[in-house]
């Protein structure tokens, strides 16, 4: 059994798809870490929301309205943020998941 961290983790989870967003924090809530969970449905809320707040890990969607999980997380190590970043992806192959790990993701995880 995991015990609960003493603090609360802030994660982020950039995704456009409602229920892929539920999925997720339905996962995160399976694992009973103390987290509170904020949520942006493009890039530019995104971006928004991470200058306005610290956060301890970020979920990244690949497939964004307006730019693409690449993209957003150049923009996201060009500020300076070091918090783990994990992409997630319906879709994609070895290659964007070396560029993503170039760019400065932490990870990156097939939705399935």
């Amino acid at each position: 059994m995991i015990s609960k961290l003493p603090h609360q983790l802030r994660l982020l989870i950039v995704d456009d798809d409602e229920v892929d967003r539920m999925a997720l924090q339905r996962v995160l809530k399976q694992t009973q870490l103390n987290v509170r969970v904020d949520e942006a449905v493009d890039a530019e809320s995104a971006l928004t929301t991470i200058d306005q707040s610290e956060f301890d890990c970020l979920f990244l969607d690949y497939n964004l309205p307006g730019d693409n999980g690449l993209a957003l997380t150049h923009k996201i190590r060009d500020r300076g943020i070091r918090a783990p970043l994990i992409v997630l992806t319906g879709q994609g192959d070895e290659q964007t998941a070396v560029e993503l790990m170039k760019a400065g993701a932490s990870d990156y995880l097939p939705k399935n």
